[in-house]
């Protein structure tokens, strides 16, 4: 009893510090539920400001982000999405070969035909995911996305942005 009569202003601060915690948490957690109501409701009523919306609050596509590929998106006439494959970032353009019963292990530089097929199914299996992501998460019917990587102008010599793939994905 003496040590609570002693230290009551002490113990009723840390109370009084954690409940706060708890109730800005509560308040946090109440905005986004309120913002997940307001965005289901639009992307229910098929308003394509909900659309970016949703796709915004939810960040579907932020692994592929991670990778060091970008992603950008609008709305009109369609969902249309520009994803900017970054084939160095991501794809490699060399192969482990063990030596030596394991022992030693040494980089080998691959072929251009195997590193350009390593990433063509880097490519599509994105475009794919992406198909895969908007279709569970949008009520629409179809979506067009366009890949631009990096790619050498024979023209300038110069390397370059370019559209490399450009496909329109049904549900």
């Amino acid at each position: 009893i003496n040590y609570l009569e002693n230290n009551r202003e002490s113990l009723k601060n840390s109370y009084l510090e954690e409940h706060t915690q708890y109730y800005n948490q509560y308040l946090s957690d109440k905005k986004d539920y309120d913002d997940l109501i307001k965005i289901s409701q639009g992307v229910k009523n098929n308003d394509t400001n909900s659309f970016m919306y949703a796709l915004n609050f939810f960040k579907p596509f932020e692994d592929l982000k991670n990778y060091g590929s970008d992603i950008s998106y609008t709305f009109n006439n369609g969902l249309n999405i520009s994803f900017f494959a970054r084939d160095k970032d991501v794809v490699p353009n060399y192969t482990k070969k063990s030596l030596r019963n394991g022992v030693e292990i040494k980089d080998e530089y691959m072929s251009n035909a195997r590193y350009n097929e390593i990433y063509q199914d880097y490519v599509c299996s994105c475009v794919l995911r992406i198909g895969k992501e908007v279709f569970s998460l949008l009520p629409i019917n179809e979506v067009n996305v366009n890949v631009k990587g990096n790619i050498l102008d024979s023209s300038t010599g110069n390397m370059k942005d370019s559209t490399i793939l450009s496909v329109k994905l049904n549900r």
